[in-house]
């Protein structure tokens, strides 16, 4: 968690601005797998001052955990079933799954884009491609740096040819 809010804060924020500046965050984990062992379906964790636990401490970040397999609540209400209905159609996307209308419309848009699969596959071909080219670039980059290299090398030993020249020169005539 923390990691993923540090990479958000370091986009969020650009150097030299105010803390303050940083928005509210709420970072979300949807998981098949319950984290904290107590068959909730929802988590929310918080930053508390462990020593003044009484007083309010708010670092701006909301951090929630979402377990896929989750029970409802003893007190549950239709947000809850809603959650429930739309972590169940997470976990297994089939139209069996899509029992309300949040999760009908999401099957459609799922159904739309497997239907449309033509289209994934031309992003992840230009995708590929620009990654070769960025490849490349990188490739070329290191070509010219290497040729420079080479040419400084040159300069080098010539400059170096040249002062030994001259040692020559002067030491048969002469400093003039």
């Amino acid at each position: 968690m923390r990691y993923y809010s540090d990479l958000i804060d370091v986009q969020l924020l650009s150097t030299g601005t105010d803390y303050d500046k940083l928005p509210n965050l709420a970072i979300i984990f949807i998981l098949s797998y319950d984290p904290f062992g107590k068959n909730a379906m929802y988590y929310e964790a918080g930053t508390t001052l462990k020593t003044h636990p009484e007083i309010p401490y708010d670092d701006g970040i909301r951090r929630i955990y979402l377990y896929t397999g989750g029970e409802l609540p003893e007190n549950a209400d239709e947000y809850d079933r809603r959650l429930q209905a739309l972590l169940k159609y997470i976990e297994k996307s089939t139209e069996e799954n899509a029992t309300d209308d949040t999760t009908k419309r999401l099957d459609e848009i799922v159904n739309t884009a497997k239907k449309k699969k033509e289209i994934g596959v031309r992003y992840m071909k230009s995708w590929e491609r620009e990654q070769e080219l960025i490849a490349e670039g990188k490739a070329e980059e290191r070509a010219n740096t290497e040729r420079e290299r080479k040419r400084a090398d040159d300069a080098e030993a010539k400059a170096d040819d040249l002062r030994a020249e001259l040692a020559k020169y002067r030491s048969k005539y002469g400093s003039l």
